[in-house]
């Protein structure tokens, strides 16, 4: 039962079902190939073992992250890398590009913050115009059913108050509307 079953290429070295079990430390003698980064295939039908190598690597992706970047690179703003570079008269132009861009920004601020004021003035004025506008309900009837549930409610609940404060106190005299039924209810949550 020695049938050769596997060729390792670049040895000469015939396998014989008797080394199988010695196969991976001969590989990992041989090529350094440790057991995690290989694995061993046999088919049924077939004498022969093939070694699967696992090859180092994952779900890629650099492309799609160019992709996502888009042109992002090549908008940067570029400079030719003249900056540290001086002019005829010896100074950077870095400076110089630094002091035009101030020079700039100093003759448009004026306009800028007479801007900011219009901007703040009007919207004060907006929000000034929104406290006049007031909405008016005169839907008369539905003023007057509400006012008549929310009396006939209350007068419900004082009712309530009132008989559950009789029952308890031998007293069960309500002089002053609401304040005895308040302080009555006071007493029971003690």
């Amino acid at each position: 039962m020695n049938s050769m079953i596997l060729t390792i290429p670049g040895c000469g070295r015939r396998v014989y079902n008797s080394d199988i079990r010695d196969l991976p430390d001969y590989l990992y003698r041989e090529y350094g190939l440790q057991k995690a980064y290989y694995w061993l295939d046999r088919r049924p039908d077939s004498p022969y073992i093939r070694i699967r190598l696992r090859l180092p690597g994952g779900k890629g992706g650099f492309g799609s992250n160019l992709r996502a970047q888009g042109n992002k690179m090549s908008a940067r703003k570029r400079s030719g890398g003249n900056d540290a570079c001086r002019d005829l008269s010896g100074r950077r132009l870095r400076t110089v590009n630094e002091t035009r861009l101030i020079e700039e920004y100093l003759r448009r601020e004026p306009e800028m913050e007479r801007r900011r004021e219009a901007e703040k003035k009007e919207k004060m004025m907006k929000d000034l115009e929104g406290t006049d506008k007031r909405t008016v309900f005169e839907d008369v009837t539905y003023i007057r059913t509400m006012q008549e549930t929310v009396d006939s409610v209350e007068s419900a609940v004082y009712a309530a108050l009132a008989s559950s404060s009789a029952e308890s106190d031998s007293e069960g005299d309500l002089q002053d509307g609401k304040r005895s039924v308040l302080a009555t209810n006071d007493e029971h949550c003690k």
